[in-house]
């Protein structure tokens, strides 16, 4: 599992062969397809409020700031 940080996006990568990812209140969550095993949660600074949101990726998702 690779997450990477910048000031405004943060990137989670898995190699896992079968995966999707949820949103859990202020967390996204990327999950095992098939057991729901969390395999790693990203969770946005506090200081973006509610200026934020998620989409996929290949391979993983990320989570930025937004302009709301």
């Amino acid at each position: 599992m690779k997450t990477t940080k910048t000031t405004e996006r943060l990137t989670c990568r898995t190699d896992a062969p079968a995966w999707y990812a949820t949103q859990v209140g202020r967390t996204v969550e990327l999950r095992r397809t098939g057991t729901d095993e969390v395999l790693a949660t990203v969770h946005p600074p506090a200081a973006w409020g509610k200026d934020w949101g998620w989409n996929l990726i290949d391979g993983g998702v990320f989570v930025e700031r937004t302009d709301r």
